[in-house]
This record gives C-alpha cells, structure tokens and sequence, in this order.
C-alpha cells in the first residue's frame, strides 16, 4: 500500500495500492478517493470507465485525474460523498495493451477483468473506514456493456448504474460475441439494483436493439431495476445534471443517504 493525498483537492484524499490480479502473478494498481464531505464508514462504488482507458498508454498517476480520461464521471461520484475505487484494468494506462475489439480479445480479457473486479471487492472488505454491505458500480460505455457480466458474478456489489451501455452488437472485424462471454448471458443472473441511463439516440447501443433487450433480461429484483433515457447520443452532453442527480439518487435509494461528515 502506497498511502498519499491528492494535495490539489479539497473533496478527497486519494491512496495508492497494489492488488493481486488473481490471475498469473500479475498485481494492478488501484486508486481509493475518501469523500471529505462524509464519515466513515463510506458508501463505495467501483469505477469502470469507458473505452477511452485502453487507449491511453501513460499511468494514471499522470493522467487519470483528467477530464480527456473520464475523470469528470469519477470527481462526480466522489464529491457527491461515497468513496470510489478506480481499478487500473487489464488494457488500461501502465496497463495498455494495444487493443483489437474482436471476440479474440474479449475472449482474453473478460474472463481477467471478472477477476479484478472480485479482488477489488476482496480490497475494499479489507478496509475497516469501508461499509462492506454498500459496495456499488458505476460503469460507462465499455463499463455498461460488460456490466452484467461483472456484476452476475461479484454479487456482493448491491447495487449499479449503467450509463450509456447495452448489448453488444457486431464487432469491429463484424463478428458477434459468443455465448460465454455475451452480456445476454449473464443479465439475467444479475441480482443487484440496476440502473440504465442511456441517449434515447445512441447509435452504439440502440434503443430497441441494444438497451430494452439488455433492460429487460436483468435478473434484478422487481422494483430493483430501472432505465431512464434522455434525448441525445453515447454521452450526457447536454443532460450532465440529470445524469448526475439520477445517479446520486439511485444509490441514495439502494444504500441510504450520505451521511456527512459534520454529523455528530
């Protein structure tokens, strides 16, 4: 554990570590940002950021905090009170592998990305400032679509928000997905709290043929599930707030309100 604030910022202190993959005798870093808006123990929610990180080639500590590597979904989580964990995974910054999105290499590393995700987990159950019972997920775009997979198999995340996500259709080379490592596959063994937020105009994932399906094969309980749209394309521009509110909503209704940090 490599223990350091982020001097720059009045929301948080951030702490380095270093996590066993599970796979190999690979270790990946990881980022944990604790709210200073709220007490502990914290609320926690594990970050998947879009494709945008496995074409980054610099390690995180030089960029991640930036707006062109996602950072302003990642500051939104966090300085609205829960701590988040940025997983550094497989593909991703001091982690870049040239990326080839065809089955081969969703073949590779679905099956390692399950794997951090669960010693993720395994770190934050580690952690006595960490509230074990109210462990989420946000995922966006590349976190979206492979969010059912991940969350059918960490169950003890309770609850998650799916932004601009869906199943997948063709792939770069116009290849399908096959049935051991397609979302279609696991949405229904997923049992968290789910929200989908997407573009009613999303052209990567299409209402009708990409997020409804995805919708109504989660297996979240009934009550558990819910999907907004708004009008526009793969990205908030222009409903930022409403995502935001949306998403500070749905946790607050899974997990209880933030408590802060000036509560006696």
């Amino acid at each position: 554990t490599e223990p350091g604030e982020s001097p720059t910022s009045p929301y948080w202190t951030r702490t380095k570590v270093s996590v066993a993959t599970g796979y190999g005798n690979e270790r990946m870093n990881a980022y944990l940002y604790l709210p200073k808006n709220a007490k502990p123990p914290y609320q926690t929610v594990v970050l998947m950021h879009g494709s945008v990180i496995l074409r980054i080639n610099q390690p995180y500590d030089k960029v991640g905090e930036t707006a062109e590597a996602g950072w302003t979904f990642a500051e939104m989580l966090v300085r609205g009170g829960r701590a988040l964990l940025v997983p550094i995974w497989k593909g991703s910054y001091e982690r870049y592998a040239k990326i080839e999105a065809d089955r081969d290499f969703y073949r590779e590393r679905s099956p390692q990305w399950v794997s951090e995700m669960r010693r993720s987990v395994d770190f934050l159950h580690s952690r006595a400032e960490i509230d074990k019972s109210r462990i989420g997920y946000y995922g966006f775009s590349l976190g979206a679509n492979w969010g059912s997979m991940l969350l059918a198999m960490e169950p003890r995340i309770s609850a998650a928000v799916l932004l601009a996500g869906g199943l997948e259709g063709a792939l770069d080379d116009g290849d399908y997905l096959t049935p051991e490592f397609d979302g279609a596959t696991y949405a229904p063994r997923v049992k968290a709290a789910v929200m989908m937020i997407n573009g009613r105009e999303d052209i990567s994932f299409p209402y009708e043929t990409s997020q409804v399906p995805l919708f109504k094969l989660l297996g979240s309980p009934a009550g558990k599930k819910e999907h907004k749209t708004y009008p526009g394309g793969h990205s908030p521009l222009g409903w930022f707030d409403n995502m935001t509110r949306d998403t500070h909503d749905w946790f607050d209704r899974q997990f209880g309100a933030i408590q802060p940090a000036s509560a006696k």
